[in-house]
């Protein structure tokens, strides 16, 4: 028995009108009417020049796509982030834990103010011995490890 691959995540929209999606017909007869409109109030000259860029913007917005995307998402896209306010957010103080090994902070940046926060996490931990080289030769000596 043949085995056939059925194709999946199909993402094709729905033609309703020759090759034309519902959204492209419903763009193409608000257009229409909107020209028809003027038409009644224009004259023929005037009509032209302005039906003309109209028509030529609903082409566009109809059959152009950017990066995969129908021009009117990407349109939408455009108003809303122009419309929201942007939000940047900047930490002045550097945590401890960012600056190299050696470095003083100020250093690196001049001017600069360093806050350490000492959370429960850190309180509670020991800090770190240093090994002076008597404590690295007594310790070889106790595990009998030339150093």
């Amino acid at each position: 028995m043949e085995q056939y691959e059925v194709p999946q995540f199909m993402q094709a929209k729905d033609r309703i009108l020759g090759p034309l999606s519902f959204a492209q017909v419903v763009l193409f007869l608000a257009v229409c009417g909107f020209l028809f409109i003027m038409f009644m109030f224009l004259k023929f000259i005037f009509w032209i020049a302005l039906a003309t860029p109209v028509f030529l913007v609903a082409v566009f917005f109809s059959f152009y796509k950017v990066n995969g995307r129908p021009m009117t998402a990407f349109t939408s896209s455009i108003f809303h982030y122009m419309g929201n306010s942007q939000t940047y957010v900047w930490k002045k103080e550097l945590d401890a834990d960012i600056t190299d090994a050696g470095t003083a902070p100020e250093q690196i940046i001049p001017n600069i103010h360093i806050k350490i926060v000492e959370t429960p996490e850190t309180q509670n931990q020991q800090q770190p011995r240093i090994a002076t080289t008597e404590r690295v030769q007594e310790i070889s000596e106790m595990l009998n490890i030339d150093t």
